[in-house]
């Protein structure tokens, strides 16, 4: 490198180097000027340099350049090729996935509809079976009622023939006073005809009862 030429002024050199901060503006400008031609002489010997290099030394670089260049793009193709493969099977398997995506999602709305239908037809269910169970509860009071009617005019009618059969044994035994018995016979006739009509009373009550239970387990 050529060396600075003689006559050019140059700073004083102290034992410490003196801080930008602290130089004045007129010793910046001219350290500037300095600077930039320096900067010219470094150019003006490097294009010298340049200029001297041999074709063939340049050549083989560009050469080598060249084919280190052509390699990283040879290999740039083949990632190239290879991302955009993997780009096609990730865009194949990505519409799979939304497919069955799709599909998970229609059928998650069929079940959801199945099981509100479900939880309708099993609170329609208990309904219905609270009534029935309802009624049921019904029909087994009618039917005590029933029972215990059926028992009371049972008792009734025994009372009855018991009285009936006191009557006919004091009847036999008064057989021998005609007017007496015609009096008792007179009150038998009576007694007969009241009992033929709470026989009558009973049958038109067992009658009224049995359509009216008839008509109670239809409906269970």
């Amino acid at each position: 490198m050529d060396s600075p030429r003689t006559g050019e002024s140059t700073p004083p050199q102290t034992g410490t180097p003196r801080k930008v901060d602290s130089m004045s503006n007129e010793d910046l400008v001219k350290g500037y000027k300095r600077q930039m031609l320096l900067l010219q002489k470094l150019k003006a010997r490097s294009d010298d340099l340049q200029g001297k290099l041999k074709a063939k030394s340049d050549y083989e670089e560009l050469k080598s350049d060249l084919l280190s260049t052509q390699q990283k793009c040879e290999d740039l193709t083949a990632q190239t090729e290879s991302l955009k493969t993997t780009e096609a099977n990730v865009k194949k398997q990505n519409n799979a996935l939304n497919e069955e995506l799709e599909c998970l999602r229609m059928k998650q709305k069929t079940l959801l509809s199945s099981m509100q239908c479900l939880q309708e037809d099993h609170a329609s269910i208990s309904t219905s079976n609270e009534k029935l169970l309802s009624e049921n509860e019904k029909s087994r009071n009618a039917m005590k009622d029933v029972e215990a009617e059926k028992m009371e005019l049972a008792d009734q009618i025994q009372d009855q023939v018991h009285q009936i059969t006191e009557l006919k044994s004091h009847i036999k035994k008064l057989s021998s006073d005609h007017v007496i018995k015609e009096n008792l016979e007179a009150q038998n006739k009576d007694l007969k005809n009241e009992l033929s009509a709470m026989k009558m009373t009973v049958d038109m009550l067992k009658s009224q009862k049995k359509p009216d239970q008839s008509d109670k387990i239809n409906e269970l």
